[in-house]
């Protein structure tokens, strides 16, 4: 995938431009190891895995490893977006992301009419909900309705900034949210911590 893929659409909010571009372009320069991890995730697990980062208002898939999963029945989606809520991803970033950001994101950008429909009445019914998503470690996504596929979002951290999500995607049908995550939580955030040691020798190396 070239750089110009990865680099265009305008930012959006004071968040992304100072964090959707350099971290883009960080990414780019360190990926042949970023990707090397996720794949290594895929061929030892099966399942698809995607790496994203949130752009305004929702989340944008850098990349994924649809193409090398025996199991994978999505295309790999470049620049697909999510929405932050009911996404996993999206879930994931509001959860671990600072507390005065994750504030400003569910004032802007989350009205409270959206949150009715998934049964919250309000910002604060959501802020306890991420809390929940904080203390087990990891999003699922989360809809008024059943979903056939389910995401389990995990965050890629460096200090106290949440600079992407890692999300494995898989049938409701194979397994609940909880079997996948005694499974493949450990793996999952194991491919984080290696990404954000690719990006920080690359930072070093520059």
């Amino acid at each position: 995938m070239s750089s110009s893929v990865w680099l265009r659409g305008g930012a959006t909010t004071d968040t992304d431009i100072r964090w959707w571009r350099p971290f883009v372009e960080r990414l780019f320069r360190a990926k042949q190891q970023s990707w090397s991890t996720m794949s290594q995730f895929t061929r030892q697990h099966n399942w698809p895995i995607g790496l994203a980062k949130v752009r305004g208002a929702v989340v944008v898939l850098l990349h994924s490893t649809a193409p090398q999963s025996p199991l994978s029945f999505e295309r790999a989606g470049y620049n697909r977006t999510y929405p932050l809520i009911p996404s996993a991803l999206g879930q994931a970033y509001l959860a671990f992301c600072p507390a005065e950001e994750r504030r400003r994101l569910i004032r802007e950008l989350l009205p409270e009419a959206e949150l009715a429909v998934l049964g919250m009445r309000d910002a604060r019914a959501l802020e306890a909900h991420l809390a929940v998503v904080r203390r087990r470690g990891y999003a699922v996504t989360l809809s008024p309705r059943p979903f056939k596929v389910l995401g389990l979002a995990v965050p890629v951290r460096q200090g106290r900034q949440v600079i992407a999500c890692l999300v494995m995607r898989f049938p409701r049908s194979v397994m609940t949210h909880e079997q996948a995550a005694d499974r493949y939580l450990g793996p999952l955030n194991t491919t984080a911590r290696t990404i954000v040691a690719a990006l920080a020798a690359q930072d070093s190396a520059s």
